[in-house]
């Protein structure tokens, strides 16, 4: 099954003093996938669709936390953080945990992909 849950201005004003995400959010579950992405992202709008037609997959269980980071007042220092510390210039980037590590960093997946990323490591 997937989880979604959006982040907030807290989340990413976490990131930007501490130079990565949230304990709380990485060990939320043994599969974790942070996107940061924004609203206009034509590829983030397929995944998206892609991963709420599979929710309820029995393939594994992963929680999606999302960040439309272009809609929060952080956005420019956010951007900046993105590009200058973990040098992504990706939309939508995306940062994969296993059981609280970094396994994987990527850009635009299809479900099928996602899933390998968790169930292959």
């Amino acid at each position: 099954m997937i989880n979604f849950e959006a982040m907030n201005d807290s989340n990413l004003r976490y990131i930007l003093d501490n130079d990565d995400i949230e304990d709380a959010i990485i060990n939320s579950a043994e599969n974790v996938m942070v996107v940061f992405t924004q609203h206009w992202c034509t590829d983030w709008k397929h995944m998206d669709k892609e991963l709420m037609e599979n929710y309820q997959t029995d393939e594994v269980d992963i929680n999606v936390y999302t960040s439309i980071y272009n809609q929060s007042l952080l956005f420019e220092p956010f951007r900046e953080f993105k590009e200058n510390v973990w040098n992504s210039h990706s939309i939508p980037y995306m940062r994969y945990y296993k059981k609280g590590v970094l396994i994987w960093e990527t850009g635009h997946l299809s479900f099928t992909d996602i899933v390998s990323r968790f169930t292959f490591v």
